[in-house]
Parts: structure tokens; C-alpha cells; sequence
């Protein structure tokens, strides 16, 4: 499993929050994070600092743990056990076996009820969640979200501490991923009403932390849940969050001595530890892409997309997004990883000719074009590329356009949207060329191509390939993991044969603890884990 443990920052021991504490002793631990928690109702959370906080006030079936080895390994967490059967028709039932003493922070007793109920709500359209297609491989998923009754999901409390699950295909990730997320946490169906997530001061949870404070737009402080089943096993008593609108302002307060812990870093102070070697360059979850709206007459040509993807300079870009930057080599990130010790991106290799000279693409990308019929770029129409006016995403967006016309001739003017434009635009399929970070719900590089389907509700390129499709259904079917892994490959190659898309970069990040501390990790998707963190004064 994916493992990043924080170094620390060579700062006076004097200045620690928690100074004074012997190891071993009880401790509060000050961290810094960027964003908002706009609500603790777990099927609705998005975004890093979101999502950290409802992981450590809810624990789902499993949950990742750090070993004395700097390791992290799976382990159970609401269930203290699982059975997995392959049916005679394909499909593939868990049996979770709920711990007894999993209880909410009021002493109520976590039922497989609260997954079902959680579960259910999750897939139901009428909820709005969006984070839905995490349980898309889930036996009748497809049936919910297209009107069924939500009891046709496959998710069924067999009794009290016994939770079926049936999916309609082998899902590797299913244990590891979906059942670690954030958004599957349970949810008790008794305490939910109008209002219920940002209902601070009444919040139930069953993880190994409690609400104990908010101080809207600045912090939010949790405290050790006294129900929790392995109350006492160590960590800090309370955490507090604060949280920052910027990476600047969440680093400032790290300088400060204000915080023991801080993540993201900025790119400066990423660049000094990548200069000193303190670590390796961090590798990023999401790509920043291009899209190219197939449905529009301008891009419906895929030598006219090919002639735009192989005309970017994807090194020069990641270059102006800074020292986390990575140029992207396909659209799965280099953070996916296909076995414990290589990554997807690493074992595909390039598929954008990100490694060729930069010259020979433009030659290739001129040719393409010409065969489009517009050598040159003559006749071709005037397109507007859309951006969110986010960090760096201006410079970009006015570097692609100077590259587009020095290299094909073609006009293309820039447009910053909020993001709610942006979304609109892509729902509306009213745009020619727009940015976008493209992410998934899952680790696996399933979760980054599976969207690009015929008809799925996210494929706002609008590409469509049967090829592409049935090769997903293969992936789907599979019973063998090289079998089910070659498949996710041709499927990427076969979509950036058709560029689809231009994937332009990927971005990773790292956290930065002050010294005296230890046992800081990250899971699968980036998020921090501050519940092992031990104080190492003594």
C-alpha cells in the first residue's frame, strides 16, 4: 500500500505546543490545513480538508493504520471481519462482521443498519450526492440511480452486526478503497434531518474523534471519542484544524509556531526541500486537462485534437505550475500506483510523446491538421478556451494559447469562469475548450477512465468509442488482475489515440510537521492521518 510519513521541520523544541509532555503523555497536536469543512455529512463532503476531517470523526468497515516498520496496512475498523464469495452468475458477495463494541460517540451501537442506510442514501439521485459513483461496481447501482427504488441496491443487514454486500463484478479496489472512503462512513438514519451536517454542536460520530469546538472560518477542534472501541490506543487527545483559504496563509502560521503540522507546502518551500533532497518529488492524484468538446464542430475531427495535443509543450507548463508539477506522460497520474512498488504512469510509459523532442510533435501536430484541411491553420474557426481563475491556471491558459498559434496558427481566445460556470458549461456541452483537474474517487486508474464511457454522466468531452466501451466491460468481467490491468491500459492508450482529451500536468504535494513529533502518513488518496501522531520529547 501507497505509504508517505511527513518529515519534520528543524525547529526549536521550546516553541511546540505540546512542549512539556513527556512521550507517551496526553497531548492536543495544532494542525493547518487549506479549505473548508462545509459540512460533516459524509456522503456530501468534497475536498481534501473535507474529507480529512470526516475521516477522523467516522470510521468505516476497514481503515488504514501505520505499523512501527513507517508502513501503512489495512486493517479492520467498524468490521472486525469479512468473507468474500464468488457466485455461480459472476458476482461477488462480502459478509462483514461488525465489531461489538463499535459504538457512536452517544453509546448507541453501530448496526450494519447505519451502512445500509448510509449506503442507499449515497446512490439515491434525490440525495445529490457527489460522490455517488464510488459505489457504481455495487449490485444494482445502475437500477438506482436510473429511478429504482433504492432497496434494489445490494447492501442488506442480514442482522444487527452482519452487513451483506453483492457486487455485480470482482472489484479489486472494492475492500482497500471504497470501503476506507470517506463518503461510505455510516450515517444513523434517526439523527438525520433538515440542516443536519452543519449541525455542529449535536454531530454523532462513531470514529475515534468527536466534535469539540468550531469557530466558523477559522478552526475546527475535535477531542478523543470516549466510545470509541480502541479508546486509549494512543495519539493526540484533541487535534485542532485550522483552516486557511491558501496554502501562504496555512504555512504562515506554521512559522509562526502557531501549528505543529501544515499540508500543503508551498511551492516554495517545496522547491528548497527538493533542492536539499530532503525527499522525493511527490507525486500527484489528479491531472490538469485539457478538454476538447467532441461534440463541437471544431473538435469533432480527431486529427484536429491530435493536431492540439501535440502541440503543447507539457514540460514548459508544468514548469510554470511549479516544483510539485510533473508533466503528464497520460491521464492517469503517476500517484496510482498498479503494484506495491510501480505506478501505473510508470508501467504504461508515455502516451502523449511528452519525452520526444518537442519539435517533432509540432511537425507531427501541423500534419495532422493539414489533414484535417486546415493547413496552416487557414479557415480554422475562432474557439474560446475556458478556465477557473485558480492558482497558475492563468498562465497556462495564456502559454497554450501562444503555443496553439505559433505552432498551428490557430486563434484561440481565453476566458476565466468560476467554477460554477465552469461546471454549468460542461453539463451544457457549451464550450469549445476548457481546463479542468480531472480526479477520481478511487486509487486505481479505473476510476480515471471509466467516466470517458459512451453515456456516463461525467463524460462532458462527449467522447464516444465502442472499442473504448468494451473494453471497460472486459475490465469489468475480469477475474484475472494482469488480464484486468492490460485492459486499463489499452483503454488509456486507445482514448489518447483519439484525443479525447490533452492531459497537460499533475501536481503533488507534501506536509511539513515541526520537530518532536512522529507517525504523521498518508492514505491512498492523500489524506492525512494526524489520529497516530506521538509526541517524541522526552
Amino acid at each position: 500500500m501507497k505509504r508517505r510519513v511527513v518529515l519534520c521541520a528543524l525547529m526549536s523544541l521550546l516553541l511546540l505546543s505540546g512542549c512539556g509532555a513527556g512521550q507517551g503523555s496526553a497531548f492536543s497536536l495544532n494542525a493547518s490545513i487549506v479549505g473548508q469543512v462545509d459540512t460533516l455529512d459524509p456522503a456530501m463532503a468534497v475536498g481534501q480538508a473535507n474529507e480529512t476531517v470526516v475521516l477522523h470523526l467516522y470510521e468505516n468497515l476497514m481503515r488504514t493504520v501505520l505499523t512501527p516498520s513507517e508502513e501503512t496496512e489495512l486493517t479492520g475498523g467498524a468490521a472486525k471481519s469479512y468473507d468474500e464469495e464468488t457466485n455461480h452468475d459472476g458476482t461477488v458477495t462480502y459478509t462483514f462482521h461488525l465489531h461489538p463494541d463499535a459504538k457512536w460517540s452517544d453509546g448507541t451501537h453501530v448496526t450494519a443498519q447505519d451502512f445500509v442506510y448510509a449506503w442507499q442514501r449515497l446512490v439515491d439521485p434525490a440525495q445529490g450526492s457527489p460522490n455517488h459513483s464510488l459505489l457504481e461496481m455495487v449490485q444494482g447501482y445502475q437500477e438506482v440511480r436510473a429511478g429504482a427504488d433504492v432497496s434494489e441496491l445490494g447492501v442488506e443487514a442480514k442482522d444487527e452486526d452482519t452487513l451483506s454486500v453483492t457486487l455485480g463484478y470482482k472489484c479489486p479496489y472494492f475492500i482497500t478503497e471504497v470501503c476506507t472512503a470517506a463518503a461510505t462512513m455510516p450515517v444513523r438514519q434517526a439523527l438525520v434531518r433538515d440542516g443536519w451536517g452543519q449541525d455542529w454542536e449535536r454531530s454523532v460520530t462513531n470514529g475515534a474523534y468527536q466534535v469539540a469546538a468550531l469557530r466558523e472560518g477559522e478552526y475546527l477542534e475535535i477531542k478523543a471519542n470516549a466510545q470509541y472501541h480502541e479508546n486509549g490506543s494512543g495519539g493526540p487527545e484533541s487535534i485542532r484544524f485550522y483552516l486557511a483559504d491558501t496554502v501562504e496563509d496555512a504555512y504562515a502560521l506554521f512559522l509562526d509556531n502557531a501549528v505543529d503540522f501544515v499540508a500543503p507546502i508551498p511551492n516554495q518551500r517545496l522547491a528548497e526541500r527538493l533542492e536539499n533532497k530532503l525527499y522525493v518529488q511527490p507525486q500527484g492524484l489528479s491531472t490538469y486537462t485539457v478538454l476538447m468538446n467532441n461534440g463541437n464542430e471544431a473538435f469533432s475531427d480527431p486529427q484536429v485534437r491530435r493536431a492540439f495535443s501535440l502541440a503543447i509543450d507539457r514540460s514548459a507548463l508544468a514548469g510554470l505550475a511549479g516544483p510539485g508539477a510533473a508533466a503528464a506522460r497520460g491521464l492517469v497520474p503517476g500517484g496510482v500506483m498498479e503494484t506495491k512498488e510501480e505506478s501505473f504512469r510508470s508501467c504504461g510509459g508515455d502516451l502523449l510523446g511528452t519525452d520526444r523532442a518537442y519539435g517533432d510533435n509540432c511537425k507531427a501536430a501541423r500534419e495532422s491538421l493539414a489533414q484535417a484541411g486546415y493547413a496552416d491553420g487557414a479557415s480554422f474557426p475562432a474557439v474560446e478556451y475556458l478556465y477557473v481563475d485558480e492558482e497558475g491556471a492563468a498562465e497556462a491558459a495564456q502559454a497554450l494559447v501562444q503555443m496553439w498559434k505559433e505552432q498551428l496558427g490557430v486563434q484561440v481566445s481565453t476566458r476565466a469562469v468560476s467554477g460554477q460556470e465552469m461546471e454549468k458549461a460542461l453539463a451544457d456541452g457549451t464550450y469549445a475548450l476548457a481546463a479542468v483537474e480531472i480526479t477520481s474517487p478511487v486509487a486505481d486508474a479505473m476510476g480515471f477512465l471509466e467516466r470517458w464511457e459512451s453515456g456516463n454522466e461525467h463524460n462532458f468531452a462527449g467522447y464516444s468509442n465502442s472499442a473504448f466501451d468494451t473494453l471497460m466491460t472486459v475490465v469489468r468481467s475480469a477475474t484475472d488482475e494482469s488480464a484486468r490491468v492490460a485492459c486499463l491500459h489499452d483503454a488509456e492508450t486507445l482514448l489518447l489515440e483519439d484525443a479525447a482529451l490533452a492531459p497537460l500536468y499533475s501536481v503533488g504535494s507534501d506536509g511539513e510537521s515541526q520537530y518532536g513529533f512522529s507517525g504523521f502518513y498518508q492514505d491512498s488518496m492523500d489524506h492525512w492521518h494526524l489520529g497516530s501522531v506521538m509526541l517524541t520529547l522526552t
